[in-house]
């Protein structure tokens, strides 16, 4: 089949950076291509795709849906993997080597026909950066092969026990200033950007984004410097700066904006 005649469907839970990439590198390749945020088989219907794309989806796609229509999901992990927080686990438990799978939608979580998989280094980075480019960069390499797999029939790749963690929680992504620099990284990082690390600071509960190791040194949870672009705290063996702090309404801002 002659893929560029394809009327296709970009359907997302979200238009993130992901998502945004996805779609700014594919969308010209087809004959038609439309974009869906959110999960509404009625507007699908109206549509009617020849395949439905979903760079990031965290809604669980209705039957209605993939009966009828193939769905091919980006999961960010490899092949043996499964669950809402995959790549959040990878990062908070060190892993080296991550992966990517493209998977056809069926009956349950992450258990459909793997139509295309690949691997990348990890690096050190927040789980929204790594979907904005080891992700986002392995997925837009996967997804021609994906559809072609899909419509040429080819043999699927078989899949091994699938390791399902649940999402993860803010008691995984806990810490207190004491720990180590590179293990509060870790657990910020692991958070960032959803559901967002919390931490006490002044006996106030921050959600933290964008951490990267400073230079200073003081008493854990000490606030060493405070400026429009980062607040930074000592830890057990140095310091921590961070760029973005939320609070109960989950509204990223500036340090310089809470009275701290």
């Amino acid at each position: 089949m002659d893929v560029s005649q394809l009327n296709v469907l970009f359907m997302v839970s979200s238009f993130n950076g992901l998502s945004q990439k996805v779609w700014s590198e594919l969308n010209s390749c087809y004959a038609q291509s439309e974009l869906l945020i959110g999960v509404d088989a009625d507007v699908v219907e109206k549509m009617a795709p020849d395949i439905i794309l979903c760079p990031f989806m965290k809604a669980y796609i209705p039957d209605r849906i993939w009966q009828n229509y193939p769905c091919l999901v980006i999961h960010p992990g490899p092949s043996n993997d499964g669950g809402p927080s995959s790549l959040n686990w990878a990062v908070l438990e060190g892993q080296k080597l991550w992966g990517v799978t493209i998977l056809q939608a069926g009956n349950g979580w992450d258990r459909g026909k793997i139509l295309a998989g690949g691997e990348f280094i990890l690096p050190k980075h927040s789980v929204s950066s790594i979907y904005r480019n080891e992700v986002a960069d392995l997925a837009i390499q996967l997804l021609p092969e994906a559809i072609d797999n899909y419509f040429n029939q080819a043999s699927t790749i078989n899949k091994p026990l699938l390791k399902y963690k649940p999402a993860i929680q803010q008691k995984d992504l806990a810490f207190t200033w004491v720990e180590h620099t590179e293990e509060i990284q870790k657990k910020i990082n692991a958070g960032d950007s959803s559901p967002g690390t919390q931490a006490i600071i002044k006996n106030q509960i921050f959600s933290l984004f964008g951490a990267f190791k400073g230079n200073q040194v003081g008493e854990p949870g000490e606030i060493l410097e405070i400026s429009d672009e980062y607040i930074t705290i000592a830890t057990g063996d140095g310091c921590i700066s961070i760029n973005r702090l939320a609070g109960e309404d989950g509204i990223k801002l500036r340090p310089t904006f809470f009275n701290l």
